[in-house]
């Protein structure tokens, strides 16, 4: 077994004794490391350096055991002293214990000097140890003393046997708007409402040695309530049991709280109406909330849902469709497409949305809401719709006449094959294109003015007009024009050839006409010159040749 290792200040003048003493303290199992003086002015400096223990003789040419123990007082240190002399006094060495000596042995009986040194060095730990306890004690209490006082909470101790407030903080005072007076001239049962005293009855009759949590009605001086969340438990306090409460308001939270589980249940009923799905996951992939119309998209109810991960609910789906859209929306992007999920033997159509809804500090998207919208029924009326425009488009391209569809800035949205064809174009020539961009002058048209008029005052109208097309071809034309959601629909006849025909026929009546004035001219001439014969053989006695013109 290793020696302890000690250091000693050894107070002797006499070498050969000195080294006694050391053989025998060395023999009792310390590994020693000495210092020996014999002057009053070297123990002063020595006893900076933290010595372990002291050992002095009584009696020395310039010093003495009775003034050493003075100095180590007035330096108040705890340093072990032991006394050895050659002769000593029994009133001598009594003097020398008062004075704070651990021991004192004769130099002619050194025998238990080893055993002295042990006791007195494990005496000076325990009084060592001690004065730590209460250090770190008196620390302790001036730590929580300063966080009672200081604490933002109210707080107080109160004596559980008469529930007398014993101690109050400032804050109990400043919220509570009781001095602290007047809260020590109090009990507990004074800032209760009557109707909870019963209650608070049964719990002070339960096991108060037990940390206990509980929400209470407290009344402040001012006559007003408060919800208060009471944390308590026993703690010793002025050599008695006393009961430690810290009193939390949590009026504003309760009140809080109501109106949200008011909201939640007014969005639960507004959600569960609605005909649409609505979850909310978050960034575990799991559903924090979803609607009772989910669950009927799945089959499932939402306390079915609520919590489960994404992928233990739809695993067909998780990995191919829906994992992939969840990282782009936690990434902050919305993401929207169409789903389609088999029902018996039909199929139903679905548009899908996530939204990034929650940001953290950081800005990271912390939650994403998805909305899924039946779409079924509209899927099939549009398809109905297709259908039924595909036999009406039919329809109007078998039509000799020409049928259109302008927007509102005058663009073909729709054209027949007719149209087209009056106008010396294909179809794919006109669609999307303004009207005025195919037909380079037709704004200047009388048209292009009823057009503008019905677009702008939404009326219908009929107009005949002409223009000279891009290849320099004449047309006429004549179009019926009627108001539609979209703009205007046209329909539009040629009349081009018709107008050609009716100026043959005019010029060929020009003609004839000219032809009936020229023979009717020559009718004329006829007659006189008839006439003038008659006249002739009138003159010469003779019978008329030529009978007289009828009178009409």
């Amino acid at each position: 077994m290793s020696a302890r290792p000690i250091k000693i200040l050894l107070l002797e003048d006499n070498p050969a004794d000195a080294e006694l003493i050391l053989r025998h303290i060395r023999d009792a199992g310390f590994d020693v490391e000495c210092q020996r003086i014999d002057s009053e002015a070297a123990y002063k400096e020595r006893l900076k350096l933290n010595f372990d223990l002291i050992l002095s003789d009584f009696q020395m040419p310039q010093f003495d055991a009775l003034r050493a123990l003075a100095l180590l007082q007035q330096a108040d240190l705890d340093i072990p002293f032991i006394l050895i002399s050659g002769t000593i006094g029994e009133d001598t060495a009594v003097q020398a214990m008062k004075l704070g000596a651990a021991d004192y042995l004769l130099k002619d009986r050194l025998a238990r000097l080893g055993t002295a040194v042990g006791h007195a060095l494990e005496q000076s730990a325990l009084r060592q140890n001690r004065r730590q306890n209460e250090l770190a004690l008196q620390e302790s209490e001036r730590r929580h003393r300063l966080m009672f006082e200081n604490n933002p909470a109210p707080m107080w101790v109160y004596e559980p046997e008469t529930l007398r407030f014993l101690a109050i903080n400032q804050a109990a005072v400043n919220h509570y708007g009781y001095s602290r007076d007047e809260f020590l001239a109090m009990t507990i049962r004074d800032i209760r409402p009557a109707e909870e005293l019963p209650a608070l009855e049964s719990r002070l009759s339960g096991a108060l040695d037990v940390p206990s949590h509980r929400t209470w009605r407290h009344r402040k001086k001012d006559g007003t309530f408060i919800q208060v969340a009471i944390t308590s438990h026993q703690i010793p306090f002025a050599g008695r049991l006393g009961q430690l409460v810290m009193a939390t308001d949590i009026t504003a939270r309760t009140e809080a709280e109501e109106r949200l589980r008011a909201s939640e249940l007014r969005l639960r009923t507004v959600t569960d109406n609605a005909r649409v799905g609505l979850v909310m996951v978050n960034e575990e992939r799991r559903y924090t909330f979803a609607n009772a119309t989910y669950g009927e998209f799945l089959g499932l109810g939402p306390r079915e849902i609520v919590g489960e991960a994404v992928a233990e609910v739809l695993p067909a789906l998780y990995e191919s469709q829906i994992r992939p859209r969840l990282d782009q929306a936690f990434s902050g992007e919305r993401v929207e497409y169409e789903l389609q999920r088999p029902a018996g033997e039909k199929v139903r159509h679905f548009t899908v949305r996530y939204e990034p809804a929650q940001h953290d500090g950081s800005g990271r998207t912390a939650l994403v809401i998805v909305v899924i919208t039946d779409i079924t029924a509209r899927k099939l009326a549009e398809e109905s719709l297709r259908a039924s425009e595909e036999r009406f488009r039919g329809a109007l391209d078998s039509l000799i006449e020409g049928c259109q569809i302008l927007d509102h800035e005058l663009r073909f949205r729709y054209i027949n094959e007719a149209a087209a064809r009056h106008g010396h174009h294909q179809r794919e020539e006109l669609l999307g294109r303004r009207l005025i961009e195919c037909y380079p002058g037709f704004e200047q048209t009388t048209a292009y003015a009823q057009l503008q008029r019905c677009l702008r005052e939404r009326t219908s109208a009929r107009v005949e007009d002409e223009l000279v097309l891009a290849d320099g071809t004449k047309t006429y034309f004549e179009l019926s024009i009627h108001p539609v959601p979209e703009g205007l629909f046209v329909l539009s006849l040629d009349t081009t050839e018709r107008r050609l025909a009716g100026e043959k026929i005019r010029e060929q009546l020009g003609e004839l006409l000219r032809w009936q004035e020229v023979m009717l001219g020559r009718e004329d001439r006829v007659q006189a010159l008839k006439a003038e014969v008659n006249a002739l053989l009138a003159e010469q006695g003779k019978p008329a040749r030529y009978a007289a013109p009828a009178i009409p």
